[in-house]
């Protein structure tokens, strides 16, 4: 229980493996299975099957199917993690996660596509984090195309951070374009400078990038792939990971959940609670999928052209950080353009952001007058309204899954012309 949920936050995976082992009392089958955790934790990903097939001799559950799949993908055999899916999914016909993983590997939803139609800029701004930038602007460099400018706003900063620029603007030969400001305005209004550049304006997409996140290879054509199959979407995300435990799951989708029962009249804000139950979660694979959502963490997500015109800029009420991403992605629902999700596509990010506001009282009051302001800023007509079509896109897309899963075929095509993707 407890050490578990240390070595993995911690990324004290060794520890635990010690742990495990000094443990004379316990039941061997409970050990084969945490020690394949331990092993799929640290992308040991052959050996944490073999791990879990050993346990399978003496019970072979649904649970651990899905376990020895994840492991078999991992090690790059599709094949055969479709087949135990497919085994678990028939004993588990109500677990929705497995139906949205399984019909997206069916679809080839996991693999990368072509890089997002049009232009596109990445974005970046930073203050006084002049050693994470540099590690995130190495990543770039590594993984971005060239023909992809990158546009970095140092908003304010009084350490290295100057440097660091100048430095990488030489090295990337004037693929990256700086805006120095003399203070710091805050996060929505340094996102709002960038998006209205002369080099932004002309840009049929950008990608926000936080200055402490670090990117794979081809993760501008996993959101490629995700706007392919989701054309008329606006806003895109991915699935963010702690750097320093990257087992751990910051951020996934986020959707709204419904209340258990009526709340007070005169506490209309606390009828509507985002969803948690990724959150410090171990990485197991399980959210490994693409679907629809109310919200999409701002450390690394994709927008429009057509939405940054509809939906317009970042709030200055939550300056000078928190929520600002969150609101916008309220606001673009509101007009009709859910966000998409593509957990395919995952992304180290270094800040702790959930834990943010124990750093400081002043973080604390920050964090929590802002998370306040974004439960108000709508009635309680307008987020009930945005609840419902988040919950029917929600059923429709998995009567997409479950269709596909059925067929077992790759080439479906969905109901819904924002909802197609095939695979041939």
């Amino acid at each position: 229980g407890f050490a578990s949920k240390f070595a993995y936050a911690e990324n004290r995976l060794d520890w635990f493996a010690g742990f495990l082992a000094g443990q004379k009392g316990m039941p061997p089958y409970l050990r084969l299975v945490l020690q394949g955790d331990l092993l799929l934790a640290g992308d040991r990903r052959q050996e944490a099957f073999e791990k879990y097939d050993e346990a399978a001799v003496r019970f072979e559950s649904p649970g651990l199917m899905i376990k020895k799949a994840e492991a078999l993908y991992g090690a790059g055999n599709r094949s055969g993690a479709v087949e135990l899916w497919q085994k678990a999914f028939a004993a588990r016909p109500w677990d929705f996660t497995l139906a949205l993983r399984l019909s997206d590997v069916l679809r080839e939803r996991d693999l990368p596509g072509d890089l997002p139609a049009g232009s596109g800029v990445v974005l970046l701004y930073s203050w006084n984090n002049a050693a994470d930038l540099d590690i995130t602007l190495g990543s770039l460099a590594a993984t971005t195309p060239p023909q992809v400018p990158i546009l970095l706003l140092d908003n304010g900063s009084t350490d290295d951070t100057a440097a660091v620029c100048k430095r990488w603007e030489a090295e990337l030969g004037g693929r990256l374009s700086l805006v120095p400001l003399p203070i710091n305005i805050g996060a929505p209004a340094a996102r709002n400078w960038l998006i209205s550049t002369p080099e932004v304006c002309g840009a049929d997409w950008v990608v926000f990038l936080d200055d402490d996140a670090v990117v794979p290879p081809l993760w501008l054509n996993y959101f490629g792939k995700a706007r392919q199959c989701f054309p008329k979407a606006g806003i895109f995300g991915c699935r963010v990971n702690y750097m320093a435990a990257p087992q751990i799951i910051q951020s996934a989708d986020l959707h709204e959940e419904r209340p258990l029962e009526p709340q007070a009249e005169n506490m209309p804000e606390a009828a509507f609670q985002i969803t948690d139950f990724h959150g410090q979660i171990p990485d197991r694979g399980e959210l490994g999928y693409m679907r629809p959502c109310l919200h999409v963490t701002g450390c690394c997500h994709l927008i429009t052209r057509e939405n940054l015109d509809s939906v317009g800029g970042f709030n200055l009420m939550f300056s000078p950080s928190q929520f600002d991403d969150y609101e916008r992605d309220l606001r673009s629902g509101i007009g009709g353009s859910l966000p998409v999700y593509n957990g395919h596509l995952r992304v180290m990010h270094r800040q702790r952001s959930g834990w943010a506001k124990f750093v400081s009282l002043g973080n604390a009051a920050n964090i929590n007058g802002n998370s306040l302001k974004v439960r108000l800023i709508y009635s309680i007509k307008q987020r009930a309204m945005l609840q419902k079509q988040d919950f029917s896109t929600l059923a429709g897309h998995l009567d997409e899954c479950l269709e596909v899963i059925g067929g077992g075929r790759g080439d479906f095509k969905g109901k819904g012309d924002d909802r197609v993707c095939n695979s041939k």
